[in-house]
């Protein structure tokens, strides 16, 4: 099994946000996250901004 990607499916509230975070802090490697929509993708824009002020986001 390859393990250089994976992916995080869950219900809304369940902590997807947090969990990505906790990981791309842990492995401190480029991440790329994909939503299905523009309205998910800002509201993840906006969270990761806030956890990761020193990194482009």
């Amino acid at each position: 099994m390859d393990k250089r990607f994976q992916t995080l499916m869950g219900v809304t509230g369940s902590g997807k946000t947090f969990t990505m975070a906790n990981v791309i802090a842990r492995f401190d490697r480029p991440a790329l996250v994909v939503s299905h929509n523009k309205t998910l993708a800002a509201q993840l824009y906006e969270e990761f901004k806030e956890l990761f002020p020193e990194n482009a986001v």
